[in-house]
């Protein structure tokens, strides 16, 4: 097993190539494979060109990486991630994203907590939603998904529009200073055209697991 906690840090001094090379040591590797390892996983995860910098001297997603690479150097089949791309810009989360699936199709175990929604749905098998400690509901994202009447959410600006006006089209929501309708195909379709017409802001997409997560955590905060 190997995990990276959420609270933790690297060693200021020490560069990412002695973070994951002595990591490997103290998990019991012989120095040749250790070495072997830590210059494979370095280049999977992109820090070759930093293997050799005091990872003081690096940014933070630089040292994210860093701990992340630790785990990932392994041969662990059951790897724990909290939150392993907390802080990475969007480039960065993608390099991870790509590094796990990979680990996920040479037959390891991923156990992943996140509050990126698009994370989990893009990464995961299953998917558990836990609010407050309690778990609400859990499956595949198609199975989770389903749990969705409407298959599409149309987002437009409020102010040309009442709540009257879209609830014709479908259910709506107020997010922010938009509104956020769950509706069908035909009908999104009929609104995106009529949002066009008054010279409204538009926008359409499939319904996702943040918009599950948020419907079942709203309704439960209501219901408490």
């Amino acid at each position: 097993m190997a995990a990276v906690p959420q609270e933790g840090n690297t060693i200021g001094p020490l560069t990412p190539w002695d973070h994951v090379y002595l990591a490997l040591l103290a998990r019991g590797m012989s120095r040749t494979e250790a070495r072997r390892r830590a210059r494979d996983t370095l280049e999977r995860m992109e820090l070759a060109d930093y293997q050799d910098q005091p990872a003081d001297t690096l940014s933070g997603g630089l040292r994210q990486r860093i701990r992340v690479a630790m785990a990932v150097a392994t041969d662990a089949e059951l790897v724990f991630l909290d939150e392993p791309t907390l802080g990475l810009d969007a480039i960065s989360r993608r390099r991870v994203w790509t590094v796990l699936k990979d680990l996920c199709k040479e037959g390891r175990t991923i156990l992943l907590t996140t509050h990126y929604i698009d994370e989990a749905e893009i990464l995961s098998n299953k998917v558990a939603i836990v609010n407050s400690g309690r778990l609400i509901t859990s499956g595949t994202p198609s199975e989770l998904l389903s749990k969705v009447e409407e298959r599409v959410r149309v987002d437009l600006s409020g102010s040309k529009f009442s709540e009257e006006e879209v609830g014709t089209y479908g259910r709506p929501i107020k997010v922010a200073e938009r509104w956020r309708v769950f509706t069908d195909n035909v009908r999104a379709g009929e609104l995106t055209q009529e949002a066009v017409r008054r010279g409204s802001e538009v926008s359409v997409a499939p319904v996702s697991l943040e918009d599950l997560f948020v419907e079942l955590v709203g309704r439960e905060e209501e219901e408490c």
